[in-house]
């Protein structure tokens, strides 16, 4: 008999292993600060999009960006003529603005952008615009010029005066021609001769007895582009009322008091007159405060009585006139000069100057 089978039966168990890792650092527990938000979107504002005819060296301006950090803002200003402008023309600008210093291209088409970015260096960047230059550059009007003759403040200026200025230049050397104008109101000023190719007129016709005249010019070029001078003012001579002889070629001079025994009576008059205006000017408070100083042109008449008279000024305030009118008003009775033996009348004429020291 066979000895019986005996079957075996054996059982395994597996258990899992569960590693757990734990991180001993705090630091990874933290929740992530947020600090890398770039500044905010801006737009561009000058110059428009699509804009032609931009000057030379125009001025550009974009809206503020703010970042949400509160870092600082700086912008790059980016110029270019590529339609993906990357040519940094100024950096670290901070304001939102910027004027071109040098000289763009004549008729050329610009693209230009803004990169706005904060301390972190985080950047935000504008859209793209474009512009186009002028064509050419606009004609230049005549450059300054000054008047000459009849110089400013002029007396006993002749009725038929010769008037010149100097040349005005072009600066594209266009043709250049004058109007002349003239008045008795510096406001009122007419045009009474025009298209003048050389810098001279002389006029025509007598000018009024005693009056004050107002004359300035125009330069102009073929492109009507015109400069004005300043105005001079001038003042005719008198209305002869008898013989008058300038007190330079007079034969006897008048004799001013105390003056009588000397061997130069013009020279001691001179003296004379000079030593009156030293000890007597006072300068006008008015022109004190507001600093006004200059030449006094004078003139009067040592009639043939020997009386002064038709005491005349001109000067560049009527404060410093009216001291010069008071002092003549001081001067006393003369003997009065002689051509050819006979009394005249003998116009002279002395600047006074008032300067603050």
């Amino acid at each position: 008999m066979s000895s019986p089978i005996i079957i075996t039966k054996r059982f395994y168990y597996f258990l899992p292993i569960l590693v757990i890792l734990f991180s001993c650092s705090d630091k990874g527990m933290e929740p992530e600060k947020d600090d890398e938000l770039a500044p905010t979107p801006f737009n561009l504002l000058e110059i428009p999009n699509n804009t032609i005819e931009v000057e030379l060296m125009p001025s550009f301006s974009w809206q503020i960006a703010t970042d949400p950090d509160g870092e600082k803002i700086r912008y790059d200003f980016i110029l270019d003529t590529k339609a993906l402008p990357t040519e940094i023309l100024k950096s670290n600008l901070s304001e939102a603005n910027f004027t071109v210093t040098s000289s763009l291209e004549l008729n050329t088409k610009y693209y230009w952008k803004v990169i706005a970015k904060d301390e972190s260096m985080n950047t935000t960047e504008s859209e793209v615009f474009n512009f186009t230059t002028i064509e050419a550059l606009p004609n230049e009007a005549p450059e300054n010029f000054n008047l000459l003759t009849v110089e400013d403040n002029s007396l006993d200026v002749p009725l038929k005066p010769s008037f010149t200025w100097e040349v005005a230049n072009d600066p594209e050397n266009d043709v250049v021609s004058y109007d002349f104008y003239l008045g008795t109101e510096a406001e009122t000023i007419t045009k009474i001769a025009s298209d003048l190719d050389q810098p001279s007129f002389t006029m025509s016709s007598d000018l009024s007895y005693n009056t004050t005249y107002y004359w300035t010019v125009v330069a102009k070029d073929d492109k009507d582009n015109f400069t004005e001078t300043e105005i001079y003012s001038f003042i005719t001579e008198l209305m002869p009322s008898g013989v008058d002889v300038p007190f330079a070629i007079v034969d006897e001079p008048p004799i001013y008091p105390g003056c009588e025994d000397s061997n130069d009576k013009k020279e001691c008059f001179t003296q004379k007159i000079v030593a009156l205006i030293d000890d007597n000017l006072v300068y006008p408070s008015s022109a004190l405060e507001n600093g006004i100083e200059g030449r006094v042109n004078c003139v009067f008449t040592i009639s043939t009585t020997g009386a002064v008279t038709n005491i005349r000024v001109r000067g560049p305030d009527q404060s410093l006139e009216n001291e010069a009118i008071r002092i003549l008003n001081l001067l006393p009775n003369m003997i009065p000069g002689k051509q050819n033996g006979e009394v005249v009348n003998v116009p002279y004429g002395i600047p006074i100057t008032f300067k603050l020291e």
